[in-house]
This record gives C-alpha cells, structure tokens and sequence, in this order.
C-alpha cells in the first residue's frame, strides 16, 4: 500500500511540477503578447507620401510639424544621406552630401508656421528612394517619411538622340 500511496504522490508532484510550469509559460506567454500589443499600439502614426519628380525640374517634398520655440529640421535620404539640416534659425549644411550642395532649400517664411517641405532643384535619377523629415522639438519629435519618384528620364533620352551640328547629324547614346 506504501508504495502504491509512494507512486500517487510522485505522480501528483510530477503532475503539479508540470501544471505549474504550463501556467508559469501561459503567463509569459499573455505578457509577451500583451506587450507586443501594447507597443503595437503605442507606436506613433508616421506620415507616408508619394511624391513624383520631373528629371532636371524643381521637386517640392512636403513635411510640417507643430510649430515650438526651439527645433530642428533634419531631411535625410534613407541611404544615409545627409540632405538638409536646419537649427538655430539657419541652415546648417556643413554635412550636407556634395550631390545635394546648391539644390536643397526650406521655405524660410514659412518655417514659423510648421512648414519644413523641402524644395529640391535640378532633379536627378539617384534623388529617387525614400526621404525621412524629421522634426525634434521641445514638444516631442515628428517624423515623415517621402516617396521620391524621378520620371521623365526616358522621354529626355528619346527626344535628345539626335543633335544637328551645322550640316552634320551627330548621334548620341545615352
């Protein structure tokens, strides 16, 4: 009988050994989602913006934020290019990437009231890809994020493939 009553409680404790391991995973489990939820919820709403662009044209990329005493524009391509940086009231392009130098401006008149949209000139194919704008305040941080299409590339290069030169006709590959 002893060992009958022996088997019934190693079984028992075996048995509660397990439950309590199953109810210790569930509840890791429940935390885990409930966080994965909660973050799913908390995270912030991020403007998403398709913009085209005509080769060799001026572009417009539109970005605005809540207007604050002290802040900062940062535009940069998702490559990890520097594009624009504005702070302290000015430009500050000393990290500026040299294919964005003399064809990147803000609308300074219009920064006091959220206007961060950056004016882009002399568009180029490699201008395509994703932009990010982003806004650091003392009120919080915004950040948008633009889709940057080039078009107008291959019309140019079927229009420009012949050059009348005097009498001779030159023919360029592009």
């Amino acid at each position: 009988m002893s060992l009958v009553r022996s088997d019934i409680s190693q079984n028992f404790s075996s048995f509660c050994f397990f439950l309590s391991v199953l109810v210790f995973k569930i509840f890791i489990c429940l935390e885990y989602y409930s966080l994965l939820l909660s973050l799913t919820w908390s995270l912030p709403d991020v403007a998403e913006t398709e913009v085209s662009c005509v080769f060799m044209e001026r572009c417009i990329l539109p970005c605005s934020f809540q207007v604050a005493p002290d802040f900062t524009i940062s535009w940069v391509q998702l490559t990890d290019i520097h594009v624009h940086f504005y702070n302290d009231n000015q430009d500050q392009l000393g990290y500026q990437n040299q294919t964005y130098r003399n064809r990147t401006s803000l609308f300074k008149e219009q920064i006091s009231r959220g206007n961060a949209s950056l004016q882009l000139t002399g568009v180029k194919v490699q201008d395509e890809g994703r932009y990010e704008c982003f806004i650091s305040t003392n009120n919080g941080n915004t950040v948008s994020f633009i889709n940057v299409k080039v078009y107008g590339m291959r019309q140019i290069q079927k229009t420009i493939k012949y050059l009348v030169c005097g009498a001779a006709v030159l023919q360029f590959v592009l």
